[in-house]
């Protein structure tokens, strides 16, 4: 059976969560460390959220010129109210 990315993403939280609570840690020090392990975690899939955004950007700004494009090539129609 295979993990999901979001399975694998809370045993590593709880993970972290277990090792700081059975070292005795406090409040402070335990959002601290689940606070590193999150940053880890978006420094690690940055890449991926970037390229996703650049593709939409591009796909967006391609439809908006098509959509103009067709509108200048459309003959004028009746004034609107």
């Amino acid at each position: 059976m295979k993990t999901s990315r979001w399975t694998a993403l809370f045993r590593a939280l709880e993970g972290v969560l277990v090792r700081e609570y059975e070292k005795g840690g406090t409040a402070a020090s335990i959002k601290a460390a689940m606070d590193r392990a999150i940053d880890q975690l978006h420094s690690e899939t940055r890449g991926t959220r970037n390229r996703a955004q650049s593709l939409v950007a591009r796909t967006s700004e391609k439809l908006r010129h098509t959509l103009d494009r067709d509108r200048k090539d459309q003959p004028p129609g009746p004034p609107s109210s």
